[in-house]
């Protein structure tokens, strides 16, 4: 009888042993299973930032062509007000002004007042020698921020490009009053004594 309780009780124990060998194979299924659905979605994710950070490499490198191919594949995950600036600028140097635009009116959809971004829109106007349309946006900049030199700088080298010298001596006039310590102002300024 002795026998055939340790009997029993060993078919117990290799009973909860296969019970928790077969709990751990499903956990460890299970686990599988799971790293394998989360693996997939950051494996995804990181190569879209990896795209997003070799962009960035590019554009850092002047390398306008390559980090237009790489940020817009990072743009359909990100989306994010930095691609957007990026994708612009890099349109921009590349020549391709309406491009440069698309990119730079989603900045403003999430930045409706800023003014970098009104003076990037003014620039792709002024090197298509649309002037009222660079006129309008160069004033929208200033709009927001009175002191945003850049905005005055090339709203004056416009005018000079254009051959209108008095026009442009306003226009930094102007801005020097609001900002008389900006050194491109100065600059501009400086080429009206030399002529």
């Amino acid at each position: 009888m002795h026998d055939l309780l340790r009997d029993t009780e060993r078919r117990k124990m290799r009973s909860r042993i296969k019970s928790i060998f077969l709990f751990l194979l499903v956990l460890g299924i299970l686990g599988g299973i799971f790293y394998g659905i989360k693996s997939f979605f950051f494996e995804k994710e990181s190569l879209e930032k990896s795209d997003y950070d070799t962009g960035l490499e590019k554009f850092s490198e002047g390398n306008f062509g390559e980090s237009i191919t790489l940020l817009e594949n990072a743009k359909k995950e990100i989306g994010s007000e930095d691609v957007y600036m990026k994708l612009a600028v890099s349109y921009y140097n590349e020549k391709k002004y309406s491009q440069a635009r698309e990119n730079y009116e989603k900045v403003l959809e999430m930045q409706p007042e800023n003014s970098l971004v009104y003076n990037g829109i003014a620039n792709t106007y002024r090197d298509e020698k649309n002037v009222e349309e660079a006129e309008n946006f160069y004033k929208k900049a200033l709009t927001f921020n009175e002191t945003y030199s850049p905005a005055y700088a090339n709203w004056a080298i416009m005018y000079l490009d254009l051959g209108q010298t008095q026009k442009a001596r306003e226009i930094v006039k102007e801005g020097l009053s609001r900002i008389p310590d900006a050194q491109e102002l100065k600059n501009i300024e400086s080429i009206f004594g030399e002529e």
